[in-house]
């Protein structure tokens, strides 16, 4: 075994416990939604690359490295539901959330079984060329969608502390995939068979140090994972909550404002855009502006659809302030269980099984 390669395992070695302690740390936390299991199968999935990535270490493994390759592969959308999860509160796994991992791990195990043998071999036709292609272009168009949205919804985000990692988050993790990225197509397209060593341990260091770097922040802003963080009113008065109670209860249907943002509703009261924030934030105990909008506007359609019967589901969608039928029915059925159709069948009542109006799309105007 050569220096290089101890130096390999040595790092590999380290980065397996931070890994797991991140794993356990994120699969603790009571947030009441998947942001916990996701995390943590994240964190599995990047332990799983460190072991079925040293040869070494895979053939010891023997079959159990096919399971583990498979979590793997996975990573992707596992990064993807995580990095969403983190950042828009109410993360639940849904029936395609589980085909996409379903569907990521297939193809990304025929890329590393199947695909890559065939480059190294010279053998790979076009068809696998474009397959392969498809492939990529796909896990490159859907993480950057994710971090994308990560960064767009900034504007929104009430809590400051997450809302001031959103562009960190998304530099660091952008700029480490795409040289990620750069060196895995590098490789594969000279047909190289294997990464260079130095490269090799490089990512190694990576690893390690971003696992570090997460069980410090997770030990450290565990409460703002969770969803407790930027809840909790000071005692101070606070001008700003004032003013903003004021208005709610002045207009109280300030929310049916189409494209209303943060920006718009601190200029109509003549606030800062950060006073703002912190008063719906602390004060309000609300995390992100267009939820809390939203909550008042589907509170308002319930209303609606059971006082004008005759009313088309669009009018309602457009009165309460959606500017679109589409993310009215998804916010719609998010908060209440029901299309709006079946609420209003339902008249008064709500079937059991669709459960209650959620409590956060009742209005709050405060005491």
């Amino acid at each position: 075994m050569t220096s290089l390669q101890t130096i390999d395992l040595l790092l590999r070695g380290a980065a397996l416990p931070l890994l797991a302690a991140c794993a356990w740390l994120l699969a603790t936390q009571r947030r009441g939604d998947h942001l916990g299991a996701v995390g943590a199968a994240f964190m599995l999935a990047v332990a799983a690359f460190v072991l079925t990535s040293s040869a070494p270490v895979a053939r010891v493994l023997g079959v159990l490295a096919v399971p583990l390759a498979a979590l793997c592969v996975a990573k992707p959308v596992l990064f993807a539901l995580f990095a969403r999860g983190l950042f828009d509160d109410g993360l639940r796994l849904r029936v395609a959330h589980l085909v996409l991992l379903a569907a990521a791990a297939g193809a990304g195990l025929w890329h590393e079984n199947v695909y890559r043998p065939e480059v190294w071999a010279g053998r790979a036709g076009a068809a696998a060329h474009a397959a392969a292609a498809l492939y990529h272009a796909a896990i490159a168009t859907g993480i950057g969608a994710t971090l994308l949205h990560v960064l767009l919804e900034r504007r929104s985000d009430l809590v400051e502390p997450r809302r001031r990692l959103r562009a960190v988050f998304v530099a660091v993790a952008g700029g480490y995939l795409v040289l990620v990225a750069a060196v895995q197509l590098a490789v594969l397209w000279a047909a190289q068979g294997a990464t260079p060593a130095a490269l090799v341990l490089a990512n190694d260091a990576l690893i390690v140090l971003g696992a570090l770097l997460a069980c410090a922040w997770l030990l450290r802003a565990g409460p703002l994972v969770a969803g407790r963080a930027g809840t909790t009113a000071s005692a101070a008065p606070d001008p700003a909550l004032e003013r903003l109670r004021a208005h709610l209860l002045r207009e109280p249907e300030w929310f049916r404002e189409p494209g209303l943002s943060v920006a718009a509703f601190a200029e109509r009261l003549g606030l800062h855009e950060y006073q703002l924030r912190r008063a719906i934030n602390q004060g309000l105990g609300q995390r992100n502006f267009n939820q809390f909008v939203n909550a008042h506007r589907i509170a308002w359609a319930c209303e609606r659809l059971r006082a004008v019967p005759g009313e088309a589901v669009l009018e309602v969608a457009h009165a309460a302030g959606f500017a679109s039928l589409g993310p009215f029915n998804r916010e719609f059925r998010a908060r209440t269980g029901l299309t709006p159709s079946a609420f209003r069948r339902a008249g008064s009542t709500i079937p059991e099984s669709a459960g209650p109006v959620a409590e956060s799309a009742r209005p709050q105007h405060g005491t």
